[in-house]
């Protein structure tokens, strides 16, 4: 993982953006 949870409680945005890169790479790796 890029962060770790704590990162995620002190600045949520991260979480977010964290997430919508996953997801952006599951749908590259799934073509």
């Amino acid at each position: 993982m890029l962060t770790n949870d704590l990162d995620f409680r002190l600045e949520p945005r991260l979480k977010e953006l964290y997430e919508q890169h996953k997801i952006r790479a599951q749908k590259i790796d799934w073509g």
